[in-house]
């Protein structure tokens, strides 16, 4: 009998080492859509112990005829509580 080596197995697609998703989500949905996200994608990120997650939320909002001051102190105050490394205002 003859040997003859087997030649290594490689997989058909490389392994993939990164993963990087946007969406934008409609204010009036955002908290189903951020839910289904959370449940859908993120929930099958992080199932793998070895992988490493982070989830960025950016909010982007516009007043063409300017934000009330109570909007503008509410926001600003809230935006202390969960830590935003960014909040800011502008003109």
């Amino acid at each position: 009998m003859v040997y003859s080596p087997t030649k290594p197995v490689t997989p058909s697609h490389p392994k993939m080492k990164s993963f990087h998703g946007t969406v934008e989500v409609n204010a009036a949905t955002v908290r189903a859509r951020l839910l289904q996200i959370a449940v859908e994608v993120i929930s099958q990120l992080v199932s793998d112990p070895m992988a490493k997650v982070t989830v960025n939320v950016e909010i982007s909002a516009e007043f063409p005829q300017g934000a009330a001051e109570q909007v503008r102190r509410a926001v600003s105050e809230n935006a202390t509580n969960p830590k935003f490394k960014v909040s800011e205002w502008k003109k």
